[in-house]
């Protein structure tokens, strides 16, 4: 339920939605996983056409865009991200593995990712005999 307040301020009313917990996490479900249409996609493009960007904003885009790229191309690999962490991954038979990059692995092997996710959040104990353990950050 949306509740909408009218504050007056200097002769302009200025209208504030305020969303409760619950609507905004029903809300946020319905939108995920939602695939948009190149209709809607081309008239969100043309809402946007237009839009004044300060000087600042534009040189912080510039330069992080060249930075990405030049990375790119000097070390032929992503740019670093601070949120990788390194997993220890065993399977049934005692072998262990090390891996930064856990969709990668399960894709390799032709497992599903979200269910060594599970192991590693601690819903599950094993998938298909394999355990995860987080070691840490990169």
């Amino acid at each position: 339920m949306c509740i909408t307040i009218w504050m007056w301020k200097s002769w302009i009313i200025e209208i504030i939605n305020i969303w409760s917990e619950y609507d905004k996490e029903r809300l946020s479900k319905k939108k995920k996983g939602r695939k948009q249409t190149e209709e809607h996609i081309k008239k969100c493009a043309l809402a946007r056409t237009g839009r004044k960007l300060t000087e600042e904003t534009k040189q912080k885009i510039g330069s992080s865009n060249k930075l990405r790229a030049s990375e790119k191309k000097l070390t032929g690999i992503e740019p670093v991200n601070h949120w990788i962490r390194n997993y220890e991954i065993s399977d049934g038979e005692g072998n262990v593995y090390t891996c930064n990059n856990l969709k990668k692995f399960c894709r390799e092997r032709g497992m599903r990712y979200e269910g060594l996710q599970g192991v590693v959040t601690g819903y599950r104990k094993h998938y298909k005999g394999w355990k995860v353990k987080r070691a840490g950050k990169i």
